[in-house]
């Protein structure tokens, strides 16, 4: 495959089902990420123990993921991509609950025939007034 698409599809799918399993084979032994959340960096074994932590934490509520203004570089073995991610939180019965926006950059290698995720990065504007991020895109 020579874009990203899977691993977008994935990642959404991975989420909204909370397979923990799915969601960190899309990331590379090797991987590192500057996360908005905790930590300044996540090596894998620190991604894998947050998104255990993440998925537990909803209890019985799931994640909807959107990206939108997605652009990619392909590359020979590494690819980018940045986007813009919305989570919506989404109650048992399947009402919306609420929702954030982050930014999102990737960096993917080749793993034989797929892509992993060997860099992630997620950030939010700062109001350079209050000095805190600006969660809701609008």
């Amino acid at each position: 495959m020579n874009d990203l698409k899977q691993v977008f599809e994935t990642y959404e799918t991975a989420v909204l089902e909370k397979d923990e399993k799915a969601f960190l084979n899309l990331y590379h032994p090797e991987f590192m990420g500057f996360d908005m959340w905790g930590d300044w960096v996540k090596t894998a074994e620190s991604w894998r123990r947050m998104v255990n932590e993440w998925f537990v934490s909803l209890k019985a509520e799931r994640v909807h993921i959107e990206f939108s203004e997605v652009r990619e570089v392909i590359g020979t073995e590494i690819a980018t991509a940045h986007a813009i991610v919305r989570y919506t939180a989404v109650a048992s019965d399947g009402e919306y609950l609420r929702h954030l926006d982050t930014r999102l950059t990737w960096v993917a290698k080749k793993d034989t025939e797929s892509w992993k995720i060997i860099h992630e990065h997620t950030s939010a504007p700062i109001d350079p007034q209050t000095g805190k991020a600006h969660l809701r895109r609008g």
